[in-house]
């Protein structure tokens, strides 16, 4: 009875122990991989910045004595930048700072009355679609108004007033 008891028991057997055993060094040569592996990225930009020192600095070396020499010509270029560059822009900037504010209300005032002239002009089109214009009476001699565009006549105006406006 002590034989099927043991069997049965819910503790390590004999093959899960080994992998407990191992396990402490497992965790340890995990560590030190990873930790060598973050050296080795540490300490890459390091060993290619000082090699890229190394082939620079005999390029770089004579840059101070070509400054000096170069020095009056540079300062006068600065001076020239500022007065005509710098100092221009900084006008045009301030200038345009003050009338900042008008040039806003002219461009909104523009875009407002292009929106209503466009308005208009949609409003007046659909209004002669569905109200064309009325027949002109003949004039007072009989005959039909004929090349007369554009003019009005007292004969007319009074057709266009008993037209549309009640009496």
């Amino acid at each position: 009875m002590d034989s099927t008891l043991q069997g049965t028991s819910p503790g390590p057997s004999e093959s899960s122990g080994a992998l407990f055993q191992a396990l402490p060094y497992l965790r340890a040569s995990a560590a030190y991989g990873f930790s060598s592996l973050l050296s080795v990225m540490r300490s890459t930009p390091t060993v290619v910045l000082s090699a890229g020192n190394l082939l620079i600095q005999p390029i770089a070396a004579p840059l101070p004595i070509f400054a000096y020499i170069l020095a009056p010509v540079i300062i006068v270029l600065q001076v020239l930048l500022g007065v005509v560059v710098y100092a221009p822009l900084r006008g045009i900037a301030f200038v345009s700072g003050i009338f900042y504010p008008l040039y806003v209300f002219l461009g909104v005032t523009c875009i407002a009355g292009g929106l209503l002239g466009l308005f208009a002009r949609s409003l007046t089109r659909g209004l002669a679609r569905y109200f064309p214009p009325p027949h002109l009476p003949p004039s007072s001699n009989g005959t039909e108004v004929v090349g007369r565009k554009n003019t009005l006549d007292v004969a007319t105006i009074q057709y266009l007033l008993s037209r549309y406006l009640p009496a």
